[in-house]
């Protein structure tokens, strides 16, 4: 519950505590600086050469005609405000009895811990530098939109404390919430924006184990973007819904540990993919410190060794969400349990989406291409629309191979790895018109601009075409896969995520010669996507495909 609190200034009359007939000497360059008085010399952040101001140390000596209070030898370390103690700070007596906790215009004021020489202590309210028996405290100052508020034991939750930001009774704008634990240090803390007395927008938040988190806050909770860090080192950072790990987001081991359950993390571990209430929940990468990788699917944390699986929902007739081996999340309508309807297609690596209107599992058009023709969602004309799926099917391959043979035509031609490199080097010079760099090892070609690319590779012995080579940038690697294997006869293409150490998606075949072509699907360092073929060495020229 929100509350509203009644701001009590008090203005009492009170000089600063050290007069000009005290000081002595002083020096103050790019504010820090020392400055010494007649009763002690004070380190740290300045004003001028006689005010301290910001943070500092001030150690007390020779305090008999001053400060008689204090013994010689205390010290005070804290923040400073026009030459008085004020703000938080930390009071140590010769005895090592101390005073930790707020000061206001040189005076205790506020929430304090004093301790005693044996080390027990205890919290305690503070008014003009006396105890107090008042339950709650609060500072602000003329003119100002800052608050401090202090409460000896809020909600039966102990001492707690918030320094900020304050409208119309209300906690907002920038804030520092403290809740304490037994003593001063152990404590749990937030430190961000305020929204009505509720903790939403960035903040951090530290707990008294050390974990910490720094990202979005909604009402309180943890919601929207945000990196969690465990006091054992593992990092999480991604989505975060209702305080929970969930949606997208990457873990990464601190250190080599085994949990409760037997299973073994090693230093450096990556899993980058789908959660679920803080569960590895849906489709995944796992990366270990080697390089090497595996791509996962889970349901609430538990492995899966499955083709695919309905994440919610209805996948067999309704609405549903339907996760694959390959990275690929379908949330959309079903019938038969054949994607079916309008549909949303996102790859998980690259968080790239298509909605799309689909019928028996086929993506038929763009869903800003649909129509409703007789109560009935279209693509195109009624006449269309009515269409067999078999003539679909029957248009769909004429249209890829066309395709094919365009792109069979403009980019594999006289390109293969039965020629020698300077061969291949000539061919793709006469592509490009001659606009290549050779590094000796690895030559590139620019074909129409810089983003067309043409690259063979001495060293990995493959070659690469960019896909504005071939002009087939529309088309995904899976699709691409489908018109090279009609086009050539290549079957049996497998899926991987790792080609040659380029992580991406990779749909890669055979060719009777035993060599590999991969059509690819990689994010740059730029977050950018980049589709693309790759021929790795062989004779695929002479296994009957004229490239």
């Amino acid at each position: 519950m929100n509350k509203k609190y009644t701001i009590t200034a008090f203005f009492f009359l009170t000089l600063s505590i050290f007069s000009n007939e005290e000081w002595i000497d002083g020096l103050c360059e790019d504010g820090q600086g020392y400055i010494e008085f007649t009763f002690g010399e004070y380190y740290g952040e300045c004003k001028d050469e006689r005010t301290e101001h910001g943070f500092g140390t001030f150690i007390f000596e020779d305090t008999s005609n001053a400060f008689s209070h204090l013994e010689d030898g205390t010290v005070y370390e804290g923040e400073w405000d026009n030459a008085y103690m004020q703000g938080t700070g930390t009071l140590t007596r010769p005895d090592g009895s101390t005073y930790q906790g707020n000061f206001y215009k040189g005076r205790r004021h506020g929430l304090g811990y004093e301790t005693k020489p044996d080390g027990t202590g205890s919290f305690g309210m503070f008014e003009n530098g006396n105890l107090s028996s008042k339950d709650y405290l609060s500072i602000t100052s003329y003119g100002s939109s800052n608050v401090r508020q202090f409460w000896r034991n809020e909600n039966g939750e102990g001492p707690q404390q918030y320094i900020g930001g304050m409208s119309r009774g209300e906690r907002s704008g920038k804030g520092t919430y403290i809740w304490f634990g037994d003593n001063y240090q152990t404590k749990s803390t937030y430190e961000g924006d305020w929204v009505d007395s509720s903790r939403t927008g960035k903040g951090k938040f530290i707990w008294p184990d050390g974990d910490t988190y720094e990202g979005d806050f909604v009402d309180g909770i943890r919601t929207g973007k945000g990196k969690f860090i465990w006091d054992n080192g593992n990092t999480y950072e991604g989505d975060f819904v209702d305080g929970k790990r969930t949606g997208i987001g990457t873990w990464i081991a601190g250190r080599r540990y085994t949990t409760d359950s037997g299973k073994q993390y090693e230093k450096g571990e990556i899993y980058n993919g789908m959660y679920k209430e803080n569960n590895r929940h849906g489709f995944g990468i796992v990366i270990m410190p080697d390089g090497t990788s595996i791509s996962r699917l889970y349901n609430l944390g538990e492995l899966l060794d499955v083709d695919g699986f309905c994440l919610e929902g209805n996948c067999e007739k309704g609405r549903g969400s339907y996760i694959n081996a390959k990275g690929e999340l379908y949330e959309g309508k079903w019938a038969d349990g054949k994607r079916h309807g309008a549909g949303t297609l996102t790859n998980v690596l690259d968080n790239t989406s298509v909605k799309s209107l689909w019928e028996d599992d086929v993506a038929l058009c763009d869903f800003s291409q649909a129509k409703v023709i007789d109560r009935k969602l279209t693509c195109g004309n009624a006449e269309n629309s009515n269409a067999s799926n078999d003539q679909k099917q029957i248009a769909s391959d004429e249209k890829k191979i066309k395709t094919a043979k365009k792109i069979n035509a403009i980019v594999f031609s006289d390109l293969h790895w039965e020629m020698s490199e300077e061969e291949i080097k000539e061919a793709m010079n006469t592509k490009s018109n001659g606009v290549c760099t050779d590094m000796g090892l690895v030559v590139t070609c620019f074909v129409n601009n810089f983003n067309t690319l043409l690259i063979l590779d001495s060293v990995n012995e493959r070659i690469y075409f960019s896909c504005g080579v071939y002009n087939g940038c529309s088309y995904s690697p899976e699709e691409m896969s489908e018109i090279i294997g009609k086009r050539f006869g290549l079957r049996d293409w497998e899926y991987q995520i790792e080609f040659g150490g380029v992580y991406g998606q990779f749909y890669c075949a055979k060719g009777k010669a035993g060599d590999k072509i991969c059509t690819s699907k990689t994010v740059g360092e730029d977050g950018t996507t980049q589709n693309g073929v790759y021929l790795a060495k062989g004779a695929l020229g002479s296994s009957g495909l004229d490239f």
